[in-house]
Order: C-alpha cells, then structure tokens, then sequence
C-alpha cells in the first residue's frame, strides 16, 4: 500500500534559522523543545517525552521515546522495499509476534509505505516484547548516504495515541529539510535487480495459486522482457505469451511488463483489473490472472 502525505501537513513545521546539521535543527524545532528533551547520540539523536507514564513494575517511564539514527550504510539495498525487510528481520527479536497486523512483513510487524512529498517511506509498527510493551513505530528513509530510521516508542495502550504523529512530523522535516542527499523518488524505479540475459521464470496465477507452477523462459534485454511458454497446455498457450517494457509501478511497488510508458503510472496492475501484469525479477516469478 502506498499512501501520500497531504502538502498542508508538510508545511506544519517549522524551521530555525541556523540549521549547521539535521539534528541540531530536529533539537530546535518547536514542539521538541515544548515537549522533549534531547540528548545527542554518535548516530542520531534521542528525545525524551517529559511527560511520564508509570510501567507495570512500578518503575517510573518516559510516555514517548523517539531515537533517530542515520545514516547507516545500506550494504547493497537500493530500495525502499528492501530496507523495510531488512529492518524487519532486525526487529525481530523484540516483537510480540502474537500481535494480529494487517498488513505483515513478518509476523507481528505491520508495514505501509507513505508518499512524503515525493519521497517513499517505509512505516513498520509492532508491539514489543521489552521494556515494559509499548507500541513500537519505525519509519526508514533510504537516502544517497545511507539509512535513516525514526523509531517512536509509545507506552499507551492506546496504539493511534495522537502522540505517535510527532514520528512522522520528525520524518517530513527531515525530508524537507535537505540535509538527507539523494532521496528516493516515489517515481524513480530501484535499480533493476536483474542483468540481460535468459532466465527460467516461474508462471503463477494470482487467483489460483493452488495451480502448479509452469516453468517459462524469460529473456532481458536493453529494458525490455519477453517471456515463452514452452510447454503449453489447456491453460496457457504456447510460444510467446508476454512482450513488453519492464517498468517499475510505484503505486504498487512492483515490476511490470508494460505496453505503454503510462502503465508505470497504472493504479492497478496484475492482469485481474486489466491492468498490466507483474514480474517479481528477486524471485524470478510471473503472475498472471
């Protein structure tokens, strides 16, 4: 799911007039000096809510705890999907997994990835296993420098706490900020993980995928894909059954197998809607409907 964050709300921040790095401009913001106090980490900053809760041990507690981190060296990811699953598998160990999500990476962690002014986010939110159980949001951006995450710790049984905005606010300062280089564009395709060449592709139908898997010959070459059934049958013809450009679809952050230059701009994709179909180049994987 991709969902963009209204333009009025990107303006609700306000700058100071001497920003010499981004976290000393994130210590200076208004509603962080009102409600936070900030201490600066090797890596980021951390904010403290002054606002207190008491925790089931009886041990006194910040309400809201925000620590921002980055950049971090990406080791090789080139997109916003990626980083959420490698942070994901990094979380991991402090996820109450039992938690019911509705859309899981992994189970316990919700994902969504959110449109910031043209730059995508990944938003990853969890219960977790330690420190007393609060309600754990990481958002990533995926900069020309590396990885940035903003983790929002909110010991509230209240997961929607209102609180929890200050996350995101922190995010689209940074983003507006320019001081992350190089932002990922919600337009721009990640590199293409896949070089020219013949591949063996697995066909799938999405609507039945208690189907058996067919195994089709894909051949890559200057952008384009043409995918041959060579063993056809009463479900799928034979020969050439797919010919197109391989685009990448932001709004649903997927590859496609495009017929025109706008399908990259396709709301729907897949084949079941008309739109245009899916190749998941990692898994080498065709989907039709």
């Amino acid at each position: 799911m991709l969902r963009v964050i209204a333009a009025l709300f990107l303006a609700a921040l306000p700058a100071t007039a001497a920003e010499p790095d981004l976290y000393d401009r994130i210590a200076n913001l208004e509603f962080v000096k009102t409600s936070y106090t900030t201490q600066r980490t090797a890596h980021g900053i951390d904010l403290v809510s002054r606002e207190g809760v008491t925790l089931p041990t009886g041990a006194p507690h910040a309400k809201y705890h925000i620590e921002i981190e980055g950049p971090i060296p990406a080791g090789g990811l080139t997109s916003i999907q990626q980083v959420a699953e490698a942070v994901a598998l990094s979380v991991k160990p402090e996820v109450d997994a039992t938690q019911v999500q509705d859309n899981p990476i992994i189970p316990g962690v919700d994902v969504d990835f959110v449109d910031i002014n043209g730059t995508v986010v990944a938003v990853l939110a969890y219960r977790a296993n330690n420190e007393g159980n609060p309600w754990r949001q990481r958002i990533a951006i995926l900069g020309g420098d590396g990885i940035y995450t903003t983790t929002m710790s909110l010991h509230t049984d209240d997961r929607k706490d209102r609180a929890g905005l200050a996350a995101i606010m922190l995010v689209v300062d940074m983003i507006n900020s320019g001081k992350i280089p190089a932002l990922q564009a919600a337009s721009a395709a990640p590199a293409r993980p896949i070089a020219d060449g013949d591949y063996t592709f697995h066909h799938r139908f999405a609507e039945h995928p208690f189907i058996p898997s067919v195994d089709m010959q894909a051949s890559i070459r200057a952008g384009r894909i043409t995918i041959t059934n060579p063993s056809p049958s009463a479900a799928l013809p034979g020969g050439v059954i797919a010919d197109g450009r391989l685009l990448w679809n932001a709004h649903a952050s997927q590859w496609i197998i495009a017929l025109f230059p706008a399908d990259s701009e396709a709301t729907e994709v897949g084949g079941c809607s008309d739109g245009p179909e899916v190749v998941d180049l990692e898994k080498r994987i065709y989907w039709t409907c």
